[in-house]
């Protein structure tokens, strides 16, 4: 799926705005979760803390334009995947005063949630990208070894 320029555009406002205002809000916290709400009825983003502190609010565009077969929370969530992965590996959330790990959870008005990142820097954080075909592979690598001895 293409990115749609002016979802990316309202995410990367949104997530700028959150990092200045994380940045200057928070002393050595205990966070473990970021909040970012979609709510498709009204068009708005925000991002809050676990205190329910709103750090950032925009509304998207009214006339987004997406393939036939794309919602629009399925458009939101894969350009926030993306987004905020670019920023982990930019080293972004290095700079705020918050304990990790912490994650970025999205969640919609029907509150379901979705994990976006897990930001931890001891840890190594498996996604599903990796693990697709992993079960296959250790079948695969298990039957072989069964063979040979």
């Amino acid at each position: 799926m293409n990115s749609n320029p002016k979802i990316t555009a309202s995410v990367r406002q949104l997530l700028s705005e959150y990092l200045t205002k994380a940045r200057s809000l928070y002393k050595e916290e205990e966070i473990t979760d970021f909040v970012i709400r979609i709510d498709q009825e009204n068009g708005t983003l925000s991002v809050s803390d676990d205190n329910e502190t709103i750090l950032s609010h925009v509304s998207l565009p009214s006339d987004v334009a997406l393939d036939d077969d794309t919602s629009l929370k399925e458009a939101l969530l894969t350009t926030l995947r993306l987004e905020l992965k670019k920023m982990d590996m930019e080293q972004c959330f290095d700079t705020l005063n918050v304990f990790k790990p912490f994650s970025f959870i999205a969640i919609d008005e029907d509150l379901s949630e979705e994990e976006l990142l897990i930001v931890d820097d001891k840890n190594f954080i498996v996604g599903d990208d990796l693990l697709k075909g992993l079960e296959d592979d250790l079948d695969s690598f298990l039957e072989n070894l069964l063979k040979n001895n």
